[in-house]
């Protein structure tokens, strides 16, 4: 379990770092965050707020370091802009999500423990769903070598 927590800690930064952003100015017009009460909030709409903030989390993995490497000021910041975009089209191709949305629940949550548990609590089972997957990916490089010290112990019994 303590495993988990980087993840849900990197994804709540993911949302703070680019959720202000997504709630200024944009191209087209400002963001605004939907009137969300936290106990209206459904299991679906915790899902793909999860689903939402791995999809930013991806684009902050990747704009992050750029922008941060990044030392002449302009280019910085036309690549934090870049990333805000990145980061708005990530959520808004998350399936049963919009930005307003996704900034609404966020605000929710970051005003009511029971909703930001409820979501911390998917993050951390979505990590552990992966780690399973990625074990099971895995060669078991100890399956073989435990074999043969079973057949080893087997011929030593058998004297």
């Amino acid at each position: 379990m303590i495993s988990r927590t980087p993840l849900a800690a990197a994804l709540a930064a993911a949302f703070l770092a680019l959720g202000a952003p997504l709630a200024a100015q944009t191209a087209d017009a400002p963001v605004v965050p939907e009137q969300i009460e936290a106990a209206d909030v459904t299991e679906t709409q915790v899902s793909a707020f999860v689903d939402a903030v791995m999809a930013v989390e991806k684009v902050r993995l990747d704009y992050g370091p750029r922008i941060q490497a990044e030392e002449d000021a302009d280019k910085r910041k036309a690549l934090a802009e870049e990333a805000t975009l990145a980061a708005q089209d990530a959520i808004e191709n998350t399936e049963g999500m919009t930005t307003a949305e996704y900034l609404g629940i966020g605000q929710a949550a970051s005003g009511d423990r029971a909703l930001n548990e409820r979501i911390i609590a998917e993050l951390q089972e979505r990590q552990g769903d992966a780690e399973a997957a990625q074990d099971e990916a895995e060669p078991d490089s100890e399956a073989e070598p435990q074999a043969e010290t079973d057949e080893d112990e087997g011929n030593t019994q058998s004297e």
